[in-house]
């Protein structure tokens, strides 16, 4: 052996004097344990190194913890399973700045709170200790106003436990704005003269939330809509308007729109009504679509209504059109609106007569006339009446009318807002000639009719 252990050498030194005297059969065995202790003590320098780094790492893992720790804002208590406080944290901040952590250590957790407080620490301490589990108990705390707080009870084994004491006060406070806001939102959908929803783009429109408002619309609860529990809003929809519905939509939503569109539907009594839908695409930043959301509502009185006016106005341009004498539509500013089909065959010289002045289209007058029954009326708002002369092609006297004028008022300003001329031929020759002989001559100033077709018309007529 080249170089024997220490240990080694004082065994060998004590039993044979010295290494010389080693018998040759215990030179073998002696020397596989010189080198077993030169192992040995290589593996216990490798351990102790090894030993020396963990310890350098759990405390710079403890003071890491420490550090975490000391920087949470809530309050931490060890204590056993009877409630004994051993141990206190009291984090640097305003909501726990009024209790001293020496001050609890060997108290009863039970008697540094409240009693309501207590009461809650008692049940969660119990559960915790019995199902070796976490528990969590709520309490408030009357300081200048109502706080809440949340108290965590985590069973850590061997009769100990952690109590981790946190201020919920925020959020109880924004909790119960939430819900009043729920509740705000939900009276107002409930109150809504409609249907308010959120469903899957799928045939079906699979509804995911239904309003109140459903039950008058459609005659269905909302959980008989919501994930077609008893009917798909689809079935509801009238089947000649189902695929203009789906196509309508998915043209807004592939745009990323609004879309507007209005249908029927068929309510759970079998009646049909007109609804209008509005609604939108709700997507991911990525631009997935997640849902659509809108709201339904009844039109059907509003469908009805303009189909009757519709109706009316129909029936009333067909009187209008079917009446032999004339009848012309003014404004307040003597701008023609209207005329039935015998204007427009007396005038037809002047066509279009829609949008001009009354005297520029049928007297052929750069000016009002001095005698006219529709001023008078736009002055009294009362009817008139007067004889006028019918001037054809190139200001030829062809004839007279009897004109009647009567006011259009406004029903909502009570304001005249137009004047409706009633004129009928006057077939009556010689009533004809002489009064507008008469009438001619007073006008013939101003009048475009020249006085060889005034003495025309007169003897024609």
């Amino acid at each position: 052996m080249d170089k024997i252990h220490s240990l080694l050498r004082r065994q060998i030194k004590k039993t044979f004097g010295s290494a010389d005297n080693i018998p040759k059969d215990f030179q073998e065995i002696l020397g596989a344990i010189n080198e077993a202790y030169f192992n040995f003590d290589a593996d216990r320098l490798l351990l102790e190194r090894s030993i020396e780094i963990s310890s350098q790492e759990l405390l710079e893992a403890n003071s890491q913890m420490r550090s975490i720790f000391q920087a949470l804002p809530d309050m931490f208590l060890r204590i056993d399973a009877e409630g004994k406080i051993f141990e206190c944290k009291i984090p640097a901040n305003k909501t726990f700045s009024h209790i001293k952590a020496n001050e609890l250590v060997g108290k009863s957790i039970y008697a540094c709170f409240g009693p309501l407080a207590a009461r809650r620490l008692e049940w969660a301490v119990r559960r915790a200790v019995k199902n070796k589990t976490a528990e969590i108990a709520e309490y408030s705390v009357q300081n200048q106003a109502e706080q809440f707080r949340e108290a965590r009870v985590v069973w850590l084994g061997d009769e100990q436990l952690i109590v981790i004491v946190r201020d919920i006060t925020e959020r109880k406070l924004a909790e119960d704005r939430l819900l009043e806001s729920r509740r705000t939102l939900q009276m107002l959908m409930s109150n809504l003269p409609g249907m308010a929803y959120r469903c899957r783009n799928d045939r079906d429109w699979t509804m995911e939330f239904v309003s109140e408002g459903s039950v008058n619309l459609t005659g269905y609860q909302p959980a008989e809509l919501i994930n077609n529990s008893k009917i798909t809003y689809n079935q509801l929809i009238h089947p000649d308007e189902c695929e203009k519905v789906w196509d309508t939509i998915q043209a807004a939503l592939k745009e990323h729109k609004s879309f507007q569109l209005t249908y029927r539907i068929k309510t759970a009594d079998g009646e049909q009504k007109w609804v209008l839908e509005q609604g939108q695409g709700i997507f991911t930043p990525k631009g997935e679509l997640l849902a659509i959301e809108g709201f339904i509502s009844d039109i059907t009185e509003k469908v009805q209504m303009q189909e009757s006016i519709k109706e009316s106005e129909c029936f009333l341009s067909e009187v209008f059109a079917s009446i032999q004498d004339g009848i012309s539509v003014l404004d307040a500013d003597l701008n023609i609106v209207r005329t039935n089909a015998t204007m427009e065959k007396w005038y037809e010289h002047a066509m279009p007569v829609v949008g001009k002045k009354c005297y520029e289209a049928y007297q052929g007058r750069k000016t009002r006339c001095r005698s006219c029954p529709v001023c008078r009326t736009i002055e009294t708002g009362k009817a008139d009446y007067e004889l006028i002369p019918k001037i054809g092609p190139r200001g030829k006297v062809t004839g007279c009318f009897d004109l009647y004028s009567f006011p259009v008022i406004d029903k909502t300003t009570g304001k005249l807002k137009g004047v409706i001329e009633y004129i009928r031929e006057i077939k009556d020759a010689n009533r004809a000639s002489e009064k507008h002989h008469k009438e001619l001559l007073k006008e013939s100033d101003d009048n475009e009719v020249n006085a060889e077709a005034i003495t025309t018309s007169a003897t024609e007529i």
